[in-house]
């Protein structure tokens, strides 16, 4: 849940947020797919180190563990959102999902993904090392987070409440887009549209 658009202007209420997303969406779109790989490994790399470390650490109860492992969560979004940016840019036939789906229903999906989300974390706590669940936990919470957050036009429309176009039924762009051209229309009728009357003045 990581794709966003890299060019549609965003409206983060997190200061400062807005400006890193969109250098990082312009960094990743300006830079060599080499240099984008090995920058991915050395963070997922440092990330697997952290938590390792965190695991293994001696003193501190798994909570101060767990907050230890913050920016090893924040080097695998990063990563990850990366990637997501890498993917768009690659195929111009790929939309972010936060342009396919309205507000309304991306804070649906994502009720669901998080009531499921603390579902598994409790199921696998017991088997899953506590501060890997939670690193995984913290990756899950900032791509719904950023998944959730709106972009400027989405914010004006629910400041002013104006109906977001694509929550408009198919029916009613149908009805509002009546056929102009009859049935048996070609465009070889347009190479003279005003008939053989023309050709003799």
């Amino acid at each position: 849940m990581t794709d966003a658009p890299t060019s549609a202007p965003r409206g983060s209420a997190l200061p400062g947020y807005d400006q890193a997303y969109d250098r990082y969406a312009s960094w990743v779109a300006s830079s060599p797919l080499p240099k984008l790989i090995r920058t991915w490994i050395i963070m997922s790399v440092g990330a697997a180190v952290a938590v390792a470390a965190a695991h293994f650490l001696p003193v501190g109860g798994e909570y101060v563990k767990a907050a230890i492992c913050i920016p090893a969560a924040v080097a695998i979004y990063v990563a990850l959102l990366g990637i997501s940016h890498w993917r768009l840019n690659s195929n111009v036939d790929s939309i972010p999902l936060k342009l396919k789906y309205t507000p309304h229903q991306r804070r649906r999906a994502s009720l669901v993904a998080g009531v499921l989300m603390l579902i598994a974390f409790a199921s696998l706590s017991s088997v899953v090392p506590f501060v890997f669940g939670g690193t995984m936990m913290m990756v899950a919470m900032f791509s719904l987070l950023n998944f959730l957050s709106l972009t400027r036009d989405e914010r004006y429309r629910e400041q002013e409440g104006v109906l977001d176009p694509r929550e408009y039924p198919e029916e009613e762009y149908e009805d509002a887009l009546p056929d102009i051209l009859d049935d048996d229309f070609t465009w070889s009728e347009e190479e003279n549209p005003l008939g053989d009357d023309a050709n003799e003045q």
